[in-house]
């Protein structure tokens, strides 16, 4: 992959109260300026060489495109991004909502757009990932539920629809944090059927069998292999994953490690047994790219790598690292524990259901020093085409106004009359690719979106826990509009 040279941009420091926005913040995805704007000439890089007396022979920086919006007469000079944005804004009477995010956004200032569809894994690529992973199989071994595994499930079932009973006719006591859900007597009836269907069909055990190599797995089963070095392999598939793992079965990272050394009342039956990796970062990914390499699969980039060990039960398998990698679009900030804030969305009209949206494509894998030992790949897609080298972006101060104003509709309740004053901080500000629904279409968008990850404000000033879902505010980068997770666009 191509080392990017990251650029000096503009910083712009906003401070101070600011009025709330009054102007709505609805943008029409239907009106055609995103297909418009992809349709048109790739924007263009401007070079601008600032010199002044104390800096005479400045060398060239390269400028983000210049970015138009219908509203707004353009620039004649390029317009870059700010580093930092800095702000307080209140909401209504009773919400403050502050702004201390650096902006993260691609270092060469050109915003690629690329066309997918979603791909679907079949048998033989299972067979594939499993040759390159994996040694020959000397026997295979059901692992499916047997009639005992749906007995024991059944009396469980029917335990906690006694408990709704008796719930019921104790006349619904608060009890904490119970789930009140509470079952009809149609419904028990129906699954009870359908758990007498499944013991009937279940076989009394699982069984082993002889088999010489991957072919014709089946998908939606786990399959449990013993290899020719005596290790235990397991495979599953389905038509958006493949998962492949050889040795342990429990992963223990590094982080889960120092949270334990730092928090020693916690009960963690794995701090005692880590083992320090000998294999360097570099090695264990150099390693990694060559097994993808193998596999076909060279447009992918690490966006998070930790130390790991492998356990089966209490016993260490291996200690090496854990990779999470995505598909790389033109070197795009990676973007990783994203929860997009239903909050804001306005009202869906039932479409939900019609534009669900696709994952991320991802792989996950775990490198030790005799190669990767755990390998699992979702959400697969292809690639269609370049739809735009370089799309026109909306300019950041309309951005922030679009932004605002979703605040301010998402917000609304915390000024409701019985309600406490409150604070909440957007802590980072990323311009990275998202994937959205092309309309009228099954294909995808890979397409530039500014992503804002809020939460409530803390009063150390520390944010940033990554390995956590963060929830967050996403507009699409092109037309403004606010992106709706459950729409899928």
């Amino acid at each position: 992959m191509k080392r990017l040279i990251w650029m000096a941009s503009v910083v712009l420091l906003l401070s101070g109260c600011v009025p709330t926005p009054k102007q709505g913040y609805i943008v029409n995805k239907a009106d055609g300026t995103l297909e418009n704007k992809l349709a048109a000439a790739p924007a263009v890089i401007a070079v601008e060489v600032e010199q002044n007396a104390e800096e005479p022979n400045a060398k060239p920086q390269a400028t983000s495109q210049k970015a138009e919006d219908e509203t707004e007469t353009p620039s004649a000079a390029s317009v870059r991004f700010p580093e930092q944005w800095r702000e307080t804004v209140q909401i209504g009477e009773k919400v403050t909502v502050q702004f201390d995010a650096p902006v993260e956004q691609k270092a060469d200032g050109r915003y690629p757009v690329y066309r997918t569809r979603a791909a679907v894994f079949t048998a033989e690529d299972t067979e594939r990932v499993a040759k390159a992973l994996l040694v020959s199989p000397v026997s295979e071994t059901t692992d499916g539920m047997t009639k005992d595994d749906w007995i024991a499930e059944f009396r469980e079932y029917l335990k906690t629809a006694d408990e709704q009973r008796a719930w019921v006719a104790a006349g619904k006591p608060s009890d904490g944090d119970r789930d009140e859900t509470v079952w009809t007597e149609e419904e028990i009836e129906a699954r009870s059927e359908e758990y007498a269907a499944a013991i009937a069909a279940a076989p009394e055990r699982n069984e082993t069998r002889t088999v010489s190599d991957f072919r014709n797995i089946a998908s939606r089963t786990t399959h449990i292999y013993t290899l020719s070095s005596g290790e235990r392999a397991t495979l599953y598939w389905d038509a958006d994953s493949v998962f492949v793992q050889r040795g342990g079965e429990d992963m223990y990272l590094r982080s889960q490690y120092a949270f334990t050394k730092t928090h020693p009342q916690e009960d963690d039956p794995f701090f005692r047994l880590w083992q320090d990796p000998s294999l360097s970062k570099e090695d264990a990914s150099a390693m990694l790219l060559r097994t993808l390499e193998t596999l076909g699969l060279t447009s992918f980039t690490v966006v998070e790598a930790e130390e790991a060990n492998q356990f089966s039960g209490r016993t260490e398998c291996a200690a090496g690292w854990r990779f999470v990698l995505h598909r790389d679009y033109g070197g795009y900030p990676p973007l990783l524990h994203i929860s997009p804030a239903t909050r804001f969305d306005y009202p869906s009209n039932g479409e939900s259901a019609v534009n669900r949206p696709i994952g991320t494509e991802s792989i996950t894998a775990f490198v030790a020093p005799d190669g990767v030992r755990s390998f699992s790949y979702g959400h697969p897609k292809t690639v269609v085409g370049l739809e735009n080298e370089n799309v026109a972006l909306l300019p950041f101060a309309k951005i922030q106004t679009l932004l605002k104003n979703a605040i301010d509709f998402g917000f609304a309740r915390y000024n409701e009359a019985d309600r406490a004053a409150a604070s909440f901080t957007v802590y980072r500000a990323i311009l990275t690719t998202y994937t959205l629904r092309v309309r009228d279409s099954e294909e995808y968008y890979e397409i530039p979106c500014w992503v804002f990850v809020f939460t409530r404000t803390r009063p150390d000033g520390e944010y940033g826990q990554t390995s956590v879902a963060q929830q967050a505010i996403v507009l699409n980068a092109v037309d403004g509009s606010l992106v709706q997770p459950d729409r899928g666009y």
